[in-house]
């Protein structure tokens, strides 16, 4: 059995910015929360289904919370230069089909982090959006990959086939939030989908090299289905 789930469709808006976001709340875990425009927003569905008795579409009310959040201290371009290693990473090579790279058609960038992704055992942060020109910057440096590029907020979103994978021999890769570690190399999870049986997911290390952010490694588990 599987405790129900709500999911929410929200446009946040900044003076002259803009974000769509569409959140899921865990079912009995409640309240969910991301990080949107520079601002920490929690939300949950009340009140809670319970049987036997329904609850009237009207009667449902969303409660948000919302509260600043420091702003990154990482400009853009590093940020862009961090996801597109990972991304680039799990397209080329950690894909778990060995040393033939299928070169996927369409690839699905999911634009809501989520730590739990690479399997780490730590408490994830809170999910963030990858903003437009954030992602417009990721674009840029993915312009090589034979693959045509669709950002979209959830896995919900993906086109998927009858046998479960993604539709058009395509996959997803979804990312979680760029960390800091204590020597200024910079932790990544990330996860690529393409059916079933045929995903994984790590937690890599990157550094500054030359004035280019480069994997050097990973920590944590290493996952594969």
């Amino acid at each position: 059995m599987w405790a129900g789930q709500a999911r929410y469709d929200l446009l946040f808006t900044l003076g002259d910015d803009s974000e769509r976001a569409v959140l899921t709340e865990p079912g009995a875990y409640g309240q969910t929360q991301i990080n949107v425009l520079d601002y920490v927003v929690k939300a949950s569905l009340e009140p809670y289904p319970e049987e036997p008795d329904g609850i009237n579409e009207g009667d449902y009310r969303l409660r948000m919370t919302v509260s600043k959040v420091p702003a990154s201290t990482m400009g853009l371009e590093d940020r862009a230069d961090i996801y597109a290693a990972v991304i680039k990473r799990l397209y080329t090579s950690d894909h778990s089909f060995g040393s033939n790279p299928p070169d996927f058609p369409s690839l699905y960038l999911i634009y809501v982090t989520d730590d739990r992704t690479g399997a780490d055992m730590q408490e994830p942060a809170a999910s963030r959006l990858l903003t437009e020109p954030l992602r417009g910057a990721i674009d840029e440096r993915l312009s090589e990959l034979p693959a045509k590029i669709h950002w979209v907020s959830s896995f919900g979103e993906v086109p998927l086939a009858n046998n479960s994978g993604v539709e058009g021999g395509g996959a997803v890769i979804s990312m979680g939030n760029i960390h800091e570690q204590e020597d200024g190399a910079m932790q990544l999870s990330g996860s690529i989908y393409v059916a079933n049986l045929a995903a994984s997911g790590r937690t890599y290390i990157l550094e500054e090299q030359d004035g280019t952010w480069r994997i050097t490694g990973d920590t944590g588990v290493i996952w594969i289905s």
